[in-house]
């Protein structure tokens, strides 16, 4: 643990100061079921201190309010779609939104996530190179039970061991709700990645670059939850 402390503490301080990279970047998130988050994911994206940004939003499939509340927001940096027919889960909605992304670098996160408005400068402070850039994610204990504290410890734990194994060459794991990556790169991996398999659309993509010996990069500075 000591040795995890460490090397995050360096990366940190290399981290700080956010150099002046400035390039677009779509936003893509799979929703389904969400009508309880979405308004609240695009107030916080829509207010990031970084502006060059859309959002691309693919439901997938939802039965409740998701496609409703949707149809009622304007915004020029919004754009949203609904999962054809005959195609459905995570990962189809990822790979179909990758089509209807604008611009050469995508940030996945989910509908649920929270984040501060320096989350997308975080990222993008890290974009000088072809990589997928992994993100830790953090869980909000809202009722401090055993349970959730104990929870919210071994999730800690994991990303902690997440950004310790990049730093140390050896990535195995990693979290879609917080992840950066070239799209043409995410458009060829997703061509390679089985997506009648419900999970793991983070971990198989991981993978599936780790394989053509990729370069993951750790953003220890993500400021989302």
């Amino acid at each position: 643990m000591v040795w995890i402390a460490v090397h995050l503490l360096i990366a940190t301080k290399k981290q700080h100061s956010f150099n002046s990279i400035i390039k677009p970047v779509s936003i893509l998130i799979a929703v389904r079921n969400e009508e309880k988050n979405i308004h609240f994911l695009l107030y916080q994206l829509l207010n990031q201190s970084y502006s060059l940004f859309e959002i691309v939003i693919v439901d997938d499939h939802s039965t409740d309010e998701t496609i409703n509340k949707l149809k009622k927001i304007t915004h020029t940096k919004l754009k949203w779609y609904q999962l054809p027919d005959g195609k459905e889960g995570k990962k189809e909605a990822i790979k179909y939104g990758l089509t209807k992304c604008t611009y050469a670098w995508v940030i996945m996160t989910d509908a649920d996530v929270k984040m501060q408005n320096d989350w997308l400068s975080s990222n993008i402070s890290k974009m000088s190179e072809e990589a997928i850039i992994v993100s830790p994610v953090y869980v909000e204990v809202k009722k401090a039970t055993y349970f959730n504290m104990f929870q919210q410890l071994d999730f800690a734990a994991m990303q902690y061991l997440t950004i310790a194994s990049i730093i140390a060459k050896k990535p195995f794991m990693c979290s879609g709700a917080n992840l950066a990556i070239p799209k043409t790169k995410a458009l060829e991996l997703y061509q390679a990645i089985d997506t009648s398999i419900p999970s793991g659309d983070d971990v198989f993509l991981l993978h599936k670059y780790i394989e053509q010996k990729g370069n993951v990069i750790a953003n220890v500075l993500p400021s989302s939850a």
